[in-house]
């Protein structure tokens, strides 16, 4: 699971049996991390070695033991101002949304400190986060801050960045990080991105060391550096605009590329970036070299996939932008949020239109998910929301293709399906709850619609070229399409024997019996239709079915040996997809 080299080439050594000794004491308080729908991680550290354990009790009254993975990291090494002994526990096959409370043992000693240790796994769709950034100092400023946000409930926290300070070690993350927020750590996972100060001195080796954070797809080198995980309907992608920026934009790191493929392959209605250096925050660090290089390198990525919010520090104020695509204003554009008043001394923020609101100001955030919609808060040190605002963000339109074949020969009155983001938190099978499609500047009506995708019917007096329109509270975007006289297409799996039994590999059709195939785009067509089956044409009788949708009967030609065969339509010179008739 680990080696010395890989394990960030640090003095540590695995503990095992002979080793162990009593009389250990905690040095850095339990603390849970990597919170998800089944499972956690609890870290805490003690200044001897010793078995340690952590002991897990559900709502029903249940307990079990997890062994712990302990490692030495020895004085002096990585800032480390005494050996000290970090554990960590992971425990899984936990229940969604469920709250657990725990307890650290030691040689059978249970150390745990005075406080509530529990935590609420993920699962909810509806929860609060909590965000703050540029803290770690150990400053007055970030004491009284610490103290308001550690009373302030949420499912977890998201830091961006700069966790310690001058420069990451050990000691200055347990002097200025753990030991400020050990209250809400105890409870809520932290979920950090690396800033500068992480890498002063040892290249964020310390910051990597303390943190267990999703692996996910990412390269081993780069693990704890940049990573993504998912909350209710929230997608949160956490990157590195450090290293990881500067190799990835000269071509020869990892973690842009992973970033394209992470944001492929979701499929929530939120998603979330988060990086320290903010692209678009007027301030001192405008002109700074990894500001420039986010903005130039990361914004198109997130822009390609209409991410609709950013997150992220390094200016020490809190700033709003004004929604932003292509570097201005736009709107249907993201919104960038820069929180980098957690402690550290605050910077001016310079005017720009780009900035909506602006204030140097020792402060967090507070989001509330519900639905299509985050509500924000900006709280100061004495819990008073200076900024409060929504973000709903409307839908973005990749593209309007043929429902059945994904093409783009789209029949007059057939089904079109839309791809995108942001159409619907939930997943609606029989209409489109919120989400309205106009066509042509008429009203159609919607089939199904999820987060990505909507399906609809074209009314069907339109033809030519037309307008696609979705509408959502958030917001509208369109897209073009061209609607021909007939352009047929086959739904998948749609082959009925008798127009009952679905036709499979398994439950093959017979030769010269009646089948029925579904399919869109021949509403309004009444001229010839040409069904082949395996090339030899079949003659065939066309019925609607249901709105958009045309049944198509054919009688299996005689004689059709036992085998797999394609079936297509042709009509006004467009061919159809195939689909696959099994003939036993």
């Amino acid at each position: 699971m680990m080696n010395r080299r890989g394990f960030l080439g640090a003095s540590l050594t695995v503990l095992s049996a002979p080793w162990m000794a009593a009389g250990a004491v905690v040095c850095r308080k339990p603390h849970v991390q990597r919170v998800r729908r089944t499972g956690a991680t609890i870290c805490w550290a003690s200044d001897a070695p010793g078995a340690a354990t952590v002991r897990i009790a559900g709502p029903e009254g249940g307990t079990r033991t997890v062994p712990a993975v302990t490692v030495r990291f020895a004085a002096g090494e990585r800032g480390a101002s005494a050996d000290f002994y970090r554990h960590w526990a992971r425990v899984e096959e936990l229940e969604p949304a469920t709250e657990y409370s725990y307890s650290i043992h030691l040689d059978g000693r249970d150390v745990t400190p005075a406080g509530e240790t529990r935590f609420r796994t993920a699962g909810q769709n509806d929860f609060t986060f909590l965000a703050i950034g540029d803290s770690g100092t150990g400053s007055d400023d970030q004491k009284r801050l610490a103290a308001t946000f550690q009373r302030d409930p949420a499912a977890l926290v998201i830091h961006t960045g700069d966790l310690a300070y001058p420069t990451g070690t050990f000691e200055a993350y347990d002097r200025n990080h753990f030991d400020v927020y050990q209250e809400a750590m105890r409870r809520i996972p932290f979920f950090p991105v690396p800033g500068n100060h992480d890498y002063y001195d040892f290249g964020a080796e310390p910051y990597r060391a303390l943190h267990d954070l999703p692996r996910m797809n990412v390269a081993e080198k780069d693990q704890g550096r940049y990573y993504s995980f998912e909350w209710g309907d929230v997608h949160f992608v956490c990157l590195d605009s450090n290293a990881p920026l500067e190799e990835a934009a000269a071509g020869r790191g990892e973690m842009l590329r992973w970033l394209e493929a992470d944001l492929a392959a979701c499929t929530k209605f939120w998603r979330v970036a988060v990086f320290h250096h903010p692209p678009y925050a007027a301030g001192p660090n405008w002109e700074d070299a990894y500001t420039a290089m986010a903005r130039a390198h990361i914004v198109p990525v997130l822009e390609r996939f209409g991410v609709p919010l950013i997150l992220s520090g390094h200016e020490h104020s809190y700033q709003r932008s004004v929604p932003i695509r292509g570097g201005a204003e736009a709107a249907g554009g993201a919104i960038y949020l820069t929180t980098g008043g957690g402690g550290a001394a605050l910077y001016p923020v310079f005017d720009s239109p780009l900035v909506a609101k602006g204030a140097s100001v020792f402060h967090y955030l507070r989001a509330s998910v519900a639905g299509r919609r985050m509500r924000f808060a900006a709280i100061d040190t004495e819990g008073t929301a200076f900024d409060s605002f929504v973000v709903e963000p409307g839908p973005v339109v990749r593209g309007a293709v043929n429902a059945a074949s994904g093409s783009g020969a789209i029949g007059r009155g057939g089904v079109v399906s839309v791809y995108g983001w942001q159409f619907t938190p939930e997943t609606i099978a029989n209409g489109g709850g919120d989400v309205r499609v106009l066509a042509g500047g008429v009203e159609a009506r919607v089939l199904a619609a999820g987060p990505m995708q909507l399906n609809f019917v074209l009314p069907g007096e339109l033809a030519g070229a037309q307008t696609v329109e979705v509408i959502t509270p958030g917001g509208s975007a369109r897209a073009s399409i061209e609607i021909r006289a007939a352009a047929p297409a086959l739904f998948g799996d749609s082959v009925f024997e008798n127009g009952r039994a679905q036709v499979t590999a398994e439950a093959p059709c017979r030769a010269g019996s009646r089948v029925a195939v579904f399919l869109t785009g021949l509403s309004r067509w009444t001229g010839p239709v040409n069904l082949r089956v395996g090339g030899v044409s079949a003659g065939s009788q066309l019925e609607e079915a249901m709105p958009g949708v045309q049944r198509l009967w054919f009688t299996v030609p005689a004689g059709l040996k036992a085998g797999s065969y394609g079936l297509e339509v042709e009509a006004d010179g467009v061919h159809s997809n195939v689909v696959a008739l099994f003939v036993g």
